[in-house]
C-alpha cells in the first residue's frame, strides 16, 4: 500500500487529538493507494496458503476467490504500513467485520466521538466527513472495521479504548483508515516520543486556522453527494 499524502487529511488528524484528562486521544485518518508495496509480496504468499484458501467464508467473501484474498490484503497492508512497529501479516479474516452499510460506520464514529469531545466533535463533524466524501466518493465505499485480539498496538496495556474503521473504494483502487485509540497518560505508550504531544502547538493551529479552511470548505460543500 501507497501511502497518500492528502494535505486536506492532516489538519483533521490533528484537530481530533485531544487531552482527555487522563488519557489521550490519538487519530488517524490516511488515505492509501491500493498497489502493492516490496513488503506487501510476502503477506500475498502467505494468503495464498491451503489454510486461507480454505476458508469457505470470511467477511470479503470466499477466500477461495481471489477478489476476497485481495481485499484482506489491502487492510492487512494497511495495518503494517500505519503501524511499522507491529506485524499485523498472520492477522485472520475473522478479525475484520464487513459493515452492513456506509452510514453505519459513520453513525459509530460520530457516537464514539460525540461521548467522548463532545461540542468539539461537533464544530469538526461536517468538515471531517465533507473531506472524507471529496477524497472518497462515500456512497461508493465498502467499510471494514478491525477487531483487535493481541500483539498490536489497540491491546497494549494502557490502551482504553479504539476503533478501527477502513473505507474501500474499489473504483479509485484507494482506501482511508480511520482509528482513534485512548491511551491513559500512566502507560509507556504516553510516554513514547512518536505518540501525539497535546501540548503540541501545531495541532492548535491546524485546528483553529478558520481562515486558511475557507476556499477548500465551500468547495466540498459543493462536492458533498451523502
Amino acid at each position: 500500500m501507497k501511502f497518500l499524502d492528502l494535505p486536506q487529511l492532516s489538519p483533521l488528524q490533528h484537530a481530533l487529538n485531544h487531552d482527555l484528562g487522563e488519557s489521550i486521544l490519538v487519530s488517524r485518518i490516511e488515505a492509501y493507494s491500493c498497489k502493492r508495496a516490496g513488503s506487501d509480496k510476502k503477506l500475498a504468499r502467505s494468503l495464498e496458503s491451503d489454510a486461507f484458501r480454505a476458508l469457505a467464508t470470511s467477511p470479503f467473501g470466499p477466500m477461495t476467490e481471489s477478489a476476497s484474498r485481495k481485499t484482506l490484503l489491502y487492510l492487512v497492508s494497511t495495518l503494517n504500513a500505519a503501524y511499522v512497529d507491529y506485524d499485523f501479516t498472520n492477522t485472520s479474516p475473522e478479525q475484520f467485520r464487513k459493515e452492513h452499510t456506509t452510514q453505519i460506520a459513520i453513525n459509530s464514529i460520530d457516537s464514539t466521538l460525540s461521548g467522548v469531545l463532545g461540542p468539539s466533535y461537533a464544530a469538526l463533524r461536517e468538515r471531517i466527513w465533507a473531506t472524507i466524501e471529496l477524497e472518497m466518493q462515500l456512497p461508493k465505499c465498502t467499510v471494514y472495521s478491525y477487531l483487535p485480539e493481541i500483539d498490536d498496538p489497540f491491546t497494549e496495556d494502557g490502551t482504553l479504548w479504539s476503533f478501527n474503521f477502513f473505507f474501500y473504494n474499489k473504483t479509485l483502487k484507494r482506501l482511508l483508515y480511520f482509528s482513534c485509540r485512548a491511551i491513559s497518560k500512566t502507560s509507556a505508550q504516553a510516554n513514547d516520543p512518536r505518540m501525539f504531544d497535546p501540548s503540541d502547538e501545531r495541532v492548535a493551529e491546524d485546528s483553529s486556522d478558520e481562515e486558511s479552511w475557507g476556499a477548500y470548505d465551500q468547495d466540498v460543500a459543493n462536492n458533498m453527494e451523502w
